[in-house]
């Protein structure tokens, strides 16, 4: 696919801009100059009216730029990054890009598989669902929603984040291992991995030191108050 918009440098920068953003087909083709100033996108969602702030991947910024140098006097002038010879709005990208997935061979090809793919491979990176809502401009039940099929991408993750669990550290870095903490062993059996959980012993102390006190401010509060009142 990206070897048939090669040939193409406006199709170039289009497939770059769906690729690494996750905008929709509207937001794509409305996209402004203006909104590519430094390295991030910044522009508020046509559908949703959400402001989204995306960091321009380096092959958006090559893309766009080197499509950007093919410009005539018409399409400098106009304030969008993608536009006509005569400098007016594209009208017809989705015929475009229905033609690349035909030559392509992608069968049911369209745009928004742009944004599944950008959210889908985010998750699969390491990105949480509310990265992914952020990024996209929608809320996070949305995101779970849409993107439920593409939950075994979170699982594989989980599971290897928690195979990486090592609870062991805990009784090297932890204060005073043999006087404050308590071998979890003894409470649900010698079978258990040896790990240790800390009691701070000192906390409870001077919790308690403070009851003592509390109560002796009122009972001398008390007895003052009853002296006063018999003189």
């Amino acid at each position: 696919m990206t070897a048939v918009a090669d040939r193409n440098p406006r199709l170039r920068a289009l497939v770059a801009v769906f690729l690494h953003t996750g905008l929709r087909l509207g937001d794509v083709i409305s996209l402004e100059k203006a909104a590519m100033i430094g390295n991030h996108i910044t522009l508020r969602t046509r559908k949703r009216g959400k402001i989204v702030r995306i960091r321009i991947h380096p092959e958006v910024r090559a893309a766009v730029d080197a499509y950007v140098a093919t410009h005539n006097a018409d399409q400098k002038k106009s304030p969008r990054v993608f536009s006509t010879f005569a400098g007016n709005p594209l009208t017809k990208t989705d015929k475009l890009l229905r033609a690349m997935w035909k030559v392509s061979g992608v069968k049911g090809g369209h745009a928004q598989r742009f944004r599944d793919t950008f959210a889908v491979r985010l998750l699969a990176s390491g990105a949480s669902l509310y990265d992914v809502a952020k990024l996209l401009g929608i809320g996070v039940d949305v995101a779970e929603k849409h993107y439920a099929p593409y939950v075994r991408e979170l699982e594989e993750r989980g599971a290897r984040l928690i195979e990486g669990l090592d609870f062991s550290i805990m009784s090297k870095s932890w204060p005073r291992p043999d006087s404050d903490c308590v071998q979890i062993v003894r409470r649900i059996g010698s079978d258990c991995p040896t790990f240790t959980i800390y009691r701070e012993k000192r906390w409870v102390r001077e919790r308690r030191a403070n009851a003592m006190d509390a109560k002796q401010s009122i009972d001398f509060a008390a007895k003052k108050i009853g002296a006063e009142a018999r003189t």
